[in-house]
């Protein structure tokens, strides 16, 4: 009886994840990831498939200290927040504007003819006030020579607000006053 010599073929993984059988007579059989197909002989890719190796990488289940130290800050900013407005809405639940009109400069007016009289009305109460008229008068003992008068739509709370009245008398020669006549609830 002749001896029979088994013959040996090579298998490898196309890149479709098959068997795929080259029908070359080889004893190297190669596993790792797929390789495209080119114009390298079995021997080569042999030898490219021995010196690749593995790499794997750790991902650590933990957050990052940096989002540790973010989310915390985070988290002081919404809790410093809402205790703000909490105590902001319970103590400025009550009271009622407190208005003052001060005057900040009375001059001859650019335009020429008039006077101008720039003040300031301030509120120091804890709500806004709307629809504010601030009336000025130019007296002659207790006669009004000249009254003029202007309305803010608001002046908020903690707050103030600027304007100027023309006059065609000159307030400084005569007495003068100034006051804010009113409000409405916004």
């Amino acid at each position: 009886m002749a001896d029979a010599k088994p013959v040996k073929s090579s298998s490898r993984i196309s890149n479709s994840g098959q068997p795929k059988s080259n029908g070359a007579k080889s004893n190297v059989v190669k596993s790792g990831p797929p390789k495209s197909s080119g114009a390298k002989s079995d021997a080569a890719k042999s030898d490219t498939s021995k010196s690749e190796t593995s790499k794997s990488r750790t991902v650590g289940r933990g957050a990052h200290w940096i989002e540790w130290l973010t989310g915390g800050i985070c988290a002081l900013l919404v809790a410093a927040m809402i205790g703000w407005i909490s105590y902001d809405a319970v103590t400025s639940a009550g009271g009622a504007p407190q208005l003052s009109v001060s005057i900040l400069s009375q001059r001859a007016s650019p335009a020429g003819g008039g006077y101008e009289v720039s003040f300031t009305v301030e509120n120091r109460g804890k709500r806004t006030a709307a629809s504010v008229p601030v009336k000025g008068e130019v007296l002659n003992g207790d006669t009004a020579i000249e009254t003029q008068e202007i309305t803010f739509d608001y002046v908020p709370a903690q707050s103030s607000a600027t304007g100027t009245l023309l006059f065609k008398t000159d307030p400084s020669a005569n007495t003068f006053t100034i006051v804010a006549s009113g409000y409405t609830d916004p």
